[in-house]
């Protein structure tokens, strides 16, 4: 699967609720709670924070500094 990145973090905003958006940056943080799991990402223009839904699919070699999208 390709995607290519729609947004810099910056860019997002409240308004943008139920819309189809890909960031790209580098994992800042990883935590896993349970079935879910929190993933801070970092672009050149700032944080988000990710919300994974279903933790067991997240590769178990994501650490932090690893590049992705989402």
């Amino acid at each position: 699967m390709k995607f290519k990145k729609t947004h810099n973090i910056d860019e997002i905003s409240i308004s943008m609720e139920g819309q189809d958006v890909v960031i790209g940056g580098w994992v800042e943080d990883l935590r896993k709670l349970g079935k879910l799991a929190f993933l801070t990402v970092r672009d050149v223009t700032g944080l988000a924070q990710v919300i994974v839904k279903d933790a067991a699919s997240i590769p178990e070699d994501l650490t932090r500094q690893s590049v992705i999208m989402v």
